[in-house]
């Protein structure tokens, strides 16, 4: 799959700053004479990933990936980092970065779970992987933007990657500010105070909010999207809404600036309903959670929208065959999963 990936010539001057040849990475990865001046060069998902990992060869360093994100200049991802940059708050900005991710063309997705711990994950489509040092950059760019929007760094309580654990985890550790570390995680991202989300942003300027969001809703417009992506996006957005009740299709269709008939059709071009994204929600919400051993079942049930545990267990019995009860136990075993 191809992407657009601004983070190329930040990486190719870091090798060469570093005393690094950048002329054989730009010949084994076919990348565009100009690639240092670009803003952005196309790539496959594979050849991302692929690239950082070679350049950290290239360069010997073995945290090229928070490096090139400490490294990014400001307004390297355009529109959608200004409309973020002129959000109220930080809950406000991630809302916005989510609904505009699309315009960056990449592969990627990213779901914003609200709570007393919030948590931020990076998912790729199709699970593919990326690789460490990708992985690494993806992450810590999210998180040094937040510091540089709040004014301050975010305190991080729980790390997650996709990736093997490296032999050296202390820049990491240094970087965000914990030594609760997963790896080998079905996706990356990280967890904090929830309180955070309604942190104030320094650079918040609704005047250019209106300018740059008019702009951004136009653009995504014509950015034809693929049918999953549209379920995807349907699921983002029941995610952000899911706190203590389950969101309606109206809810839903309002926040995406869309018709309740419309959201549906295009739902049902993709094969699936309104009822089929929210199911896949709250599984994936309930399987965290009770992965995590935090909440009690009673909790993850409030949580979901439910009446009652006794509406969650059955509901969860017929997405998974069994007991909320027995799940946990049976993921405390060893599964390796990302905490909620």
């Amino acid at each position: 799959m191809k992407m657009s990936s601004y983070a190329v010539a930040p990486l190719l001057h870091h090798v060469r700053d570093r005393g690094g040849d950048i002329q054989p990475l730009m010949n084994r990865f076919n990348l565009p004479p100009d690639a240092p001046e670009r803003s952005s060069v196309s790539l496959t998902t594979d050849q991302f990933g692929a690239l950082f990992d070679a350049a950290a060869e290239v360069a010997a360093d073995p945290f090229i990936g928070i490096n090139v994100a400490l490294a990014l200049p400001r307004g390297r991802y355009g529109i959608v980092e200004f409309c973020i940059l002129s959000s109220q708050d930080l809950g406000d900005a991630i809302d916005r970065f989510t609904r505009y991710a699309s315009l960056l063309r990449q592969p990627f997705f990213y779901e914003l779970q609200r709570g007393p711990t919030s948590s931020i994950t990076h998912k790729v489509r199709d699970g593919a992987r990326l690789g460490r040092h990708a992985n690494e950059y993806i992450v810590a760019a999210m998180v040094i933007v937040i510091a540089r929007v709040t004014g301050q760094p975010m305190p991080i309580e729980r790390l997650w990657f996709s990736h093997p654990k490296p032999a050296d985890t202390s820049l990491l550790q240094q970087m965000f500010g914990t030594d609760q570390l997963t790896f080998n995680a079905p996706d990356n991202g990280f967890s904090f105070n929830g309180a955070w989300l309604q942190m104030p942003l320094i650079s918040a300027d609704p005047a250019l909010l209106s300018v740059m969001e008019q702009a951004a809703n136009l653009q995504l417009q014509t950015v034809p999207a693929p049918e999953e992506d549209f379920v995807v996006q349907v699921q983002q957005q029941i995610s952000d809404l899911l706190r203590g009740r389950a969101p309606t299709a109206q809810d839903v269709a309002r926040k995406m600036a869309v018709s309740v008939r419309t959201l549906q059709r295009r739902l049902t071009e993709c094969g699936a309903t309104f009822q089929d994204a929210l199911d896949a929600v709250r599984q994936e919400t309930a399987t965290r959670h009770l992965r995590g051993g935090r909440a009690t079942v009673d909790e993850v049930a409030f949580l979901l929208g439910y009446a009652d545990a006794r509406s969650f267990a059955r509901a969860f019995r017929r997405w998974t065959g069994t007991t909320p009860v027995h799940f946990r136990k049976s993921g405390a075993d060893g599964a390796v999963s990302a905490p909620g």
